[in-house]
């Protein structure tokens, strides 16, 4: 006779549990060993599973009573490095001066103007012309009785005409 297939049955997870266990700051390693059921510590990634669905709570979030949960991000505390005071050589520049040129008039030093001005320009103006195409005319009410009327006073059209009985 052949072996039957042992097939694992699926187990309900404890999010409850696990919230409270990441609340409190326990490593995945202790997470895994209480919660998992198919926990392997031979294995090659033992915490891979509870990893897993941490990931999922904080990122996407899971329904806990009814309620969508998400977990808290926990971040490695800040480690205080020693600052090293730094050298910084500082270079200092000249100030930019503008030669001043001698006018031949007089001889004295006339201070120069910028080469370039900005002139400024007034928008223009744009006017819109009114279109040469006349609008489809529209029906309106005074119209159609006129028409109506004028159909009923010349019934010489039988097929415009209403049949009279």
């Amino acid at each position: 006779m052949a072996k039957k297939k042992v097939i694992a049955a699926r187990v309900s997870f404890q999010w409850n549990r696990l919230q409270t266990m990441w609340n409190a700051g326990k490593s995945y390693l202790e997470m895994a060993k209480a919660l998992d059921s198919h926990f392997n510590e031979q294995g090659n990634d033992p915490t891979k599973a509870t990893r897993a669905r941490i990931s999922i709570a904080v990122n996407k979030g899971i329904r806990i009573n009814g309620k969508l949960v998400r977990f808290k991000r926990r971040s490695k505390a800040p480690v205080e490095k020693k600052s090293k005071a730094m050298s910084v050589k500082v270079k200092k520049v000249p100030a930019m001066t503008v030669p001043k040129k001698k006018s031949k008039a007089t001889g004295k030093k006339a201070e120069t103007k910028p080469a370039a001005t900005v002139k400024k320009v007034a928008p223009k103006k744009v006017t819109l012309k009114k279109s040469a195409i006349k609008p489809k005319a529209i029906p309106t009410v005074e119209r159609a009785t006129k028409e109506v009327e004028a159909v009923a006073m010349n019934p010489k059209d039988e097929s415009v005409a209403s049949p009279q009985p």
